[in-house]
């Protein structure tokens, strides 16, 4: 707010040709900034009703046009400071939030509550309105002592809103809800620039310059717009309603050319929104009223409001889980079909759950469709392994040759994508690698795989029940049955001195075994450790079968001593109702791992 304030200590100096030039050269430059002023503000508006017409987002137009000025006002003060080799002014954190934060909110608040109007009301009753925003400018002016009281300044300010107001009077057409919007805009005006005048007269705050205010201001006003737009901009419901009648109707009358003929009642409707609850919507098609439903089946995909994928991953897990339940009484773990029958029959399941995944596939950055879709695959795996369903996730990924979900869906993408096979299988491997490292647990099938490559990449052999107990130390072995309180001590009942029964004792130190041992020693040619049985597993197929044979024939001689023990070992223990240890539930794999 301008004003002159007259100083009766010191007298009148007397005019001359200079001081006439420099207040002439004043003057002009003032109404040249104020018509510029004038023609870019009208200009704007004008733009602006004409835009929102056509873009019924309103807000975020603003938050487009804050972006770009901060950018803008950064580029400027940079250059600024190589043409002047002079720092600009940068405030600290506390400042910004107790001093710049009150003028960035009130500015959103004034410039979003404005825009939004333009959407209800005429430019008319926009610029009656907003002419009050002098009104409270005056009244925060005076409040904060920024201005004397003035009974002129006063009527100045009433005669140009009262002019303003009868200017614009009869061409307004009044909308209750614009004219509230543009009021609230007017109010947030007078309190943004009381305070900014209020800012940047304070030299201590160092913002005198536009660049510097405008600069520190825009972040805090993209802050308070961010909220409203996420609340309430959107479409009108009517307006959609109108728009989908028009279409359906000439979608209609261009298939009755064809000889083509709906059934309306037939038709499905999805309304798309934001954060915001979505109302009930009722769409006319024909002489037929459709409810917008909450989701809609479109192309195998579940679609919902809100377009996030999470419904469309628990549907076609919980139809993979259908699935499952089916076949899983023809995958037996002894005497059902071969590994790789297996292998075929759950990659067709798998199949159900990923169809589409480019489409759905970054919804799973949520841990919980991740875990959804990782608890839906468990039990194929157990079925493809013929393992005890206390085996953790990590051992299951390894044995079965089928990675983490989270590779898994990452690996499919890169194949949609159309990526060098070579490169994704590379990938892959590498990041299944780390993963498997920084697993915890899992010691014993770490002792024997170290390195994954090794058994992914082998030429032959698969996996069945028996050679699954070994990989996982899980199975017939007396520590396993102590930890699920199914036998009363961990010890070996082969060995008559204490020692733990677990995986590495029965097959390469328990004497109960020691004739298959060394013959299969002498076949091999080598001694077996922990840490080569693998290795010379994977050397020859004569070789895996050897050791296969060797694994088997222990472990049944083991299970028949638990069972003569009163631990009766089954082979659908580790999976189905049937089983003695039923109980030993694997759903969090992470407990159970071994230790």
């Amino acid at each position: 707010m301008a004003r002159m304030v007259m100083d009766s200590s010191t007298s009148s100096e007397p005019l001359t040709p200079g001081s006439v030039l420099s207040k002439s050269h004043s003057l002009l430059t003032t109404i040249s900034v104020i018509a510029s002023y004038f023609v870019l503000s009208i200009s704007l508006i004008y733009y602006q009703k004409w835009l929102i017409a056509r873009c019924k987002f309103p807000l975020s137009i603003v938050t487009v046009h804050i972006i770009l000025k901060f950018f803008l006002s950064a580029i400027f003060r940079k250059l600024w400071e190589m043409i002047t080799s002079r720092k600009r002014k940068s405030l600290s954190w506390q400042n910004s939030i107790l001093k710049i934060a009150p003028v960035g909110v009130t500015s959103g608040l004034d410039i979003g509550f404005s825009n939004w109007s333009l959407e209800f009301i005429a430019v008319s009753l926009y610029a009656m309105t907003k002419s009050t925003s002098v009104i409270f400018i005056l009244f925060f002016a005076l409040l904060l002592h920024l201005e004397e009281k003035s009974w002129s300044i006063v009527l100045i300010v009433m005669m140009i809103s009262g002019g303003l107001a009868m200017f614009t009077y009869h061409s307004a057409e009044f909308h209750f809800i614009g004219f509230i919007l543009a009021l609230l805009g007017s109010i947030s005006s007078g309190v943004r620039w009381t305070l900014s005048q209020f800012l940047m007269q304070r030299s201590e705050m160092g913002l005198k310059n536009p660049l510097d205010m405008m600069y520190h201001v825009q972040p805090w006003i993209f802050v308070s717009i961010i909220p409203l737009m996420l609340l309430f901009e959107g479409t009108d419901i009517s307006e959609i309603q109108r728009s989908t009648k028009t279409i359906t109707q000439t979608i209609k009358t261009a298939l009755k050319k064809k000889k083509l003929l709906t059934e309306d009642s037939k038709t499905e409707a999805l309304l798309l929104h934001g954060p915001k609850k979505a109302k009930d919507v009722e769409i006319s098609v024909g002489e037929s009223i459709i409810n917008a439903g909450s989701s809609l089946i479109s192309l195998g995909f579940t679609l919902t409001g809100k377009l996030r994928m999470t419904q469309h991953i628990k549907d076609v897990c919980s139809k993979a889980k259908k699935i499952t339940s089916h076949y899983r009484p023809l995958l037996p773990n002894l005497n059902g079909p071969a590994f790789i029958q297996k292998r075929i029959m759950i990659h067709a399941m798998l199949s159900v759950i990923f169809y589409g995944v480019a489409f759905w596939g970054p919804a799973c950055k949520s841990k919980g469709n991740i875990n959804e879709i990782r608890k839906t695959i468990r039990p194929m795996k157990l079925a493809l392994c013929s393992s005890y369903r206390t085996v953790s996730d990590a051992c299951l990924d390894i044995i079965s040759g089928i990675p983490s979900t989270k590779i898994l869906i990452k690996e499919k993408i890169e194949k949609y994508n159309r990526k060098d096979p070579y490169e994704i299988e590379q990938d892959k491997k590498i990041r299944w690698q780390i993963e498997w490292e920084e697993t915890k647990g899992n010691l014993w099938i770490k002792k024997l795989i170290p390195q994954i490559h090794i058994w992914l990449n082998r030429k032959h052999g698969n996996t069945n029940y028996y050679l699954t107990q070994f990989l996982t130390n899980h199975g017939a072995y007396a520590q396993y049955l102590f930890r699920f309180k199914k036998r009363s001590d961990p010890f070996c009942p082969m060995c008559k001195n204490l020692t733990i029964d677990d995986a590495e004792h029965t097959f390469f130190h328990c004497e109960s075994f020691k004739l298959l041992r060394n013959s299969l020693q002498s076949k091999l040619n080598v001694s077996i450790t922990p840490e080569n049985i693998i290795e010379q597993m994977i050397n020859t197929k004569k070789n895996w079968y050897l050791i296969q044979y060797y694994i088997t024939e222990v472990l049944k001689q083991k299970q028949k001593v638990l069972n003569e023990d009163g631990n009766e070992m089954s082979p659908e223990m580790p999976t189905y109702q049937h089983s003695s240890l039923d109980d030993m539930s694997a759903d969090n794999s992470e407990d159970n791992a071994d230790t």
